[in-house]
């Protein structure tokens, strides 16, 4: 009987965390280290499933490269949430890229996500402009406009303006700007691209925005919004970054 009953102790000591052990704990150790001490365990499934809502709540709550990262790392398949996390992800690189704001770190999230659309665009775009070194943008300036701009009329919109003064030696026959609309905590609400310069646009252009902007050259950069479209809670504050530049050979 005693040694039947050490036998009972030792399989418990050796079979390690039980499952209802790591649900009591629900966290990722505890469930990291029930599937490490059981890999065959019938509750493998359910084990599983919740390490990965906790990997991705992490993810949320912290919103970093590092947290999204080990999400990535411990389900490189994707799982139930993957596609939703691999975005985050890319974003969360994408916003460490823009934050450091130099040469390597644009380049290198242009590399290593060359398919995340507009994020890999304004990443390299960036990454151009510093690598010209040559262009000078004043500070911004955001004021309230008429639309139609009637002098007389009423203000109904933002105009948000950038003077940009081409100071090397290349002609550049596209320069794009990214426009972010802050709300007053300074989150953003809303971001769009505008060009200062193109040779096609989706609206009717004028003749100088479709002119390659040449050396010396210094011109305004200028995009607006009607009061009634733009975000809820946008007072005004923008952040505007060069993001797009493509020279003429």
């Amino acid at each position: 009987m005693f040694q039947a009953l050490l036998a009972v102790v030792w399989l418990a000591c050796e079979t390690g965390p039980s499952y209802d052990s790591a649900q009591e704990a629900d966290t990722i150790e505890a469930y990291e280290a029930f599937l490490v001490a059981d890999p065959t365990s019938m509750f493998k499934d359910q084990a599983t499933r919740r390490l990965e809502e906790l990997y991705f709540e992490k993810g949320l709550a912290l919103g970093t490269v590092e947290a999204w990262d080990a999400y990535h790392q411990r389900f490189p398949e994707g799982g139930r949430k993957g596609e939703d996390a691999a975005r985050k992800r890319t974003q969360a690189h994408y916003d460490a890229a823009m934050a450091k704001g130099d040469l390597a770190s644009l380049e290198g999230f242009a590399k290593a996500f060359p398919k995340a659309g507009w994020l890999t665009s304004r990443a390299a775009g960036r990454a151009a402009v510093l690598a010209y070194g040559k262009l000078s943008f004043a500070e911004t300036r955001v004021e309230g406009i008429n639309l139609a701009e009637d002098p007389k009329g009423e203000k109904n919109g933002w105009g948000v303006f950038v003077d940009v003064t081409n100071g090397g030696d290349a002609t550049f026959e596209f320069l794009s700007m990214t426009i972010e609309l802050l709300g007053p905590d300074g989150v953003v609400l809303e971001t769009r691209d505008y060009p200062l310069v193109s040779p096609t646009w989706d609206l009717p252009a004028e003749p100088i925005q479709m002119a390659p902007m040449k050396p010396g050259e210094m011109r305004t950069w200028e995009w607006s919004v009607g009061y009634e479209y733009a975000p809820k809670g946008f007072d005004g504050r923008v952040r505007v970054t060069p993001t797009g530049l493509r020279a003429l050979p």
